[in-house]
């Protein structure tokens, strides 16, 4: 019949050692292994003391996956990503930036990069809603204006995420990025773009439209490394 002993306790509710066994109709249950965690299967099963009949417990579904929103902003070139993540494996919705030139008044540039980033949001969120939205630090700069460039950039995505009632959850800086995708706190841009590549499964050869593009995709991916949320290959 198939008998095997099931070792976890939080997710069945029964002590450890709790039999499990294959429903005898063939297509309505399999023998189940252990994967970190969980129980992966189609149906929970226990067979009762003695005359080895079974019931079913409960039905293992695997978790809805979930996306996650990645955010590079600069004021001449922010760039965006979306990520998703089904059993622990991450996957590229997509990617996304907007070019500002520098001969256009800077009040003008905050408001091209509001009104990008509010049909981005809105082509996304009718998917459904993101997990979380984590942006990329910019360390201080001696020279305010610049400051102000990146902080205008900030809170010109800020307000096209309010109109969908989101808001940055998660900041991380630029070495704590590198450090977690490429191992290298100092990567360079390709190191980086190549280390998504590999952590999201694509093609050697594909390429991002730009470098902000790759970048809005690693702050995705260091959040979901640093909170253990995908699983990660050895480099």
């Amino acid at each position: 019949m198939g008998i095997v002993r099931c070792a976890e306790r939080q997710f069945t509710g029964h002590k450890s050692g709790t039999e499990l066994c294959r429903l005898r109709s063939p297509g309505r249950a399999r023998v189940f292994h252990h994967q970190g965690t969980k129980i992966k299967g189609l149906v929970i099963v226990r067979a009762r003391a003695r005359d080895g009949r079974c019931r079913i417990i409960s039905k293992v579904t695997k978790d809805k996956p979930k996306r996650y929103l990645g955010l590079d902003l600069s004021l001449s070139s922010p760039g965006f990503a979306v990520i998703e993540v089904a059993d622990r494996k991450p996957r590229l919705i997509t990617t996304a930036h907007v070019k500002t030139g520098s001969d256009d008044p800077q009040a003008l540039r905050y408001e091209l990069i509001e009104a990008f980033a509010l049909l981005f949001l809105r082509e996304q969120l009718r998917a459904g809603p993101v997990e979380a939205i984590v942006r990329e630090t910019w360390p201080p700069a001696r020279d305010y204006r610049q400051n102000d460039k990146i902080h205008g950039a900030w809170s010109a995505v800020d307000r096209a995420l309010s109109r969908y009632g989101c808001e940055v959850n998660v900041n991380l800086t630029p070495t704590t990025v590198k450090k977690t995708v490429t191992g290298n706190g100092k990567a360079e841009k390709a190191e980086v773009a190549a280390a998504v590549r590999r952590l999201l499964g694509l093609a050697e050869d594909y390429r991002f439209a730009t470098d902000d593009e790759s970048d809005a995709a690693a702050v995705v991916l260091a959040y979901l490394i640093g909170q253990n949320l995908i699983d990660v290959k050895e480099r």
